[in-house]
């Protein structure tokens, strides 16, 4: 059983999705209420490192300095990168 706990911030309201890569393998969801540039992400953690014998696509969550969660990264990678 996986616990966690995510704070979110009051000001919240819309979600972003950004999908990129060649073929549409990577989306990020950015959480509104951030200013999304290079170096706001303080900590990352892999799903996988998190819950035992995971298996499925590579998901990031990021957190700022404050540990707000404040967008999720989801890379499906084809058989043969994995």
């Amino acid at each position: 059983m996986l616990s966690c706990e995510i704070r979110v911030k009051k000001d919240q309201r819309k979600i972003r999705v950004k999908v990129t890569g060649r073929w549409g393998d990577t989306a990020y969801i950015a959480l509104p209420g951030h200013r999304h540039e290079p170096g706001i992400v303080a900590k990352s953690a892999r799903l996988g490192a998190l819950v035992k014998n995971y298996k499925g696509p590579w998901v990031m969550f990021d957190f700022d300095k404050e540990g707000f969660l404040i967008g999720i990264e989801i890379l499906v990678l084809s058989k043969s990168n994995r």
